[in-house]
């Protein structure tokens, strides 16, 4: 009696552990994927205003971009192979007014992790 127990409550575990291992990606991997792509399109227009204007134009570009100060994962489905169309709220800060929205986001997981994609 004993034996068939053990083995339910191990292919329990063992499928919550491979659960774990895939799906959907969680608040802190697409808040971090967001931050990812604000740091690089920053590093993109600060580049440009630094061509144009030196580091004060640097500097400008830098302190006009969003900052998101929390992120809220409303849920995710599938949408493609390694794919998912999250809905989540985020409060970002921008010239120093901070603004709570609701967005969907379309995110791919690569070799580095997850990406924002289009």
């Amino acid at each position: 009696m004993k034996r068939p127990l053990l083995l339910a409550a191990s292919a329990v575990f063992a499928a919550s552990v491979l659960t774990g291992c895939g799906g959907a990606p969680s608040e802190a991997e697409i808040k971090a994927a967001l931050d990812r792509e604000i740091d690089r399109e920053i590093a993109t227009q600060a580049a440009m205003a630094r061509e144009m204007m030196g580091s004060d134009g640097e500097a400008m570009v830098k302190n006009m971009m969003p900052v998101v100060q929390n992120l809220k994962k409303l849920g995710c489905k599938p949408d493609g192979n390694k794919a998912y169309l999250c809905d989540v709220e985020a409060e970002v800060s921008m010239f120093g007014v901070t603004e709570k929205s609701t967005s969907s986001v379309r995110l791919v997981k690569g070799s580095d992790g997850w990406a924002i994609t289009q």
